[in-house]
């Protein structure tokens, strides 16, 4: 494994974030330090390339530090030290020339780099792993993308609760499972739709742990990912699928129609679309917390 070089600062960095998270959360398991390092490293990494680009552009002084006006010194020592102070920048971006092409590559080169289904597959189980830690940062349990299997089935109906919307799968035993809901759980149930399809994700086990189709029962006029409980099994545990839009279906339509322009494009922009709303929502919970402690 490739060693990584601490860039200068980044340790502080890297204990004050997790003393903070520490404050907040209590003791952090392995995997979220880790994500949080990893945070860190990519600022911190991003931070470099943006002072390289300064560099690249003349500007010696953001990458010598603020130059001291009437420090003493003659115009030919600060240039030495500012020609010094640029070569060891150029030294060490050079180190981090990897990383940085790294930071650099986007969604959209990724999905172009993919060249047989299996591979787009494969991609679109790692994208469900990134938006399971993204979601469930302190999850303890570790989910490798090739523990997984996404499917998609069609269900000739699914059960509605006619109180909440929630949707259920009527499982091998319909009448069952509708007794079962109303006896056990209170749910009053109807018998919904026509051939849904049902998008769902089995661990290496063959255990449904999400699934999710897109409906429209809300009355908005508008699809949505909406999570489906699956007959037997009524954890309320949070559907990872909900929160991706339309990455998990528009994926699965290209894995079927792979090399389709029009569907790696649509995928493109779902996955996209997707990204961004993460960053949106880190964003804002960056500035709840900031307000938190400001209070």
């Amino acid at each position: 494994m490739k060693k990584t070089i601490p860039i200068p600062g980044e340790k502080q960095e890297i204990r004050k974030a997790l003393e903070e998270a520490e404050k907040k959360f209590g003791k952090l398991p392995k995997q979220e330090r880790r994500r949080i390092i990893n945070q860190v490293h990519k600022k911190a990494v991003r931070r470099a390339k943006i002072i390289g680009m300064l560099a690249a552009l003349g500007l010696t002084t953001a990458v010598a530090g603020t130059k001291m006006l009437n420090s003493g010194k003659d115009n030919t020592q600060i240039e030495q030290e500012e020609s010094t102070a640029k070569q060891r920048h150029s030294e060490f971006v050079n180190i981090y020339k990897e990383e940085i092409e790294t930071e650099q590559r986007t969604y959209v080169d990724e999905i172009n780099d993919l060249e047989t289904r299996e591979e787009e597959l494969a991609y679109l189980k790692k994208l469900y792993v990134e938006a399971m830690q993204h979601e469930m940062p302190y999850n303890n349990t570790t989910l490798d993308p090739n523990d997984i299997q996404i499917t998609y089935n069609y269900e000739d109906y699914l059960y509605i609760d006619i109180t909440t919307g929630d949707l259920f799968t009527h499982g091998d035993y319909p009448k069952v499972t509708r007794e079962q809901l109303k006896n056990k759980y209170g749910i009053d149930v109807l018998g919904f739709g026509d051939n849904e399809i049902v998008y769902k994700v089995r661990n290496k086990d063959g255990k449904i742990i999400d699934c999710a189709s897109f409906q429209n029962i809300d009355g908005d006029g508008k699809t949505k990912c909406k999570k489906v409980y699956v007959a037997d099994d009524y954890t309320n545990t949070k559907s990872i699928l909900t929160t991706m839009g339309t990455v998990v279906q528009s994926g699965i339509s290209y894995y079927e129609r792979f090399g389709d322009k029009v569907e790696k494009q649509i995928f493109i922009k779902a996955v996209g679309e997707w990204k961004e709303s993460m960053k949106q929502e880190d964003m804002e919970k960056t500035q709840e917390d900031s307000g938190e402690r400001e209070q």
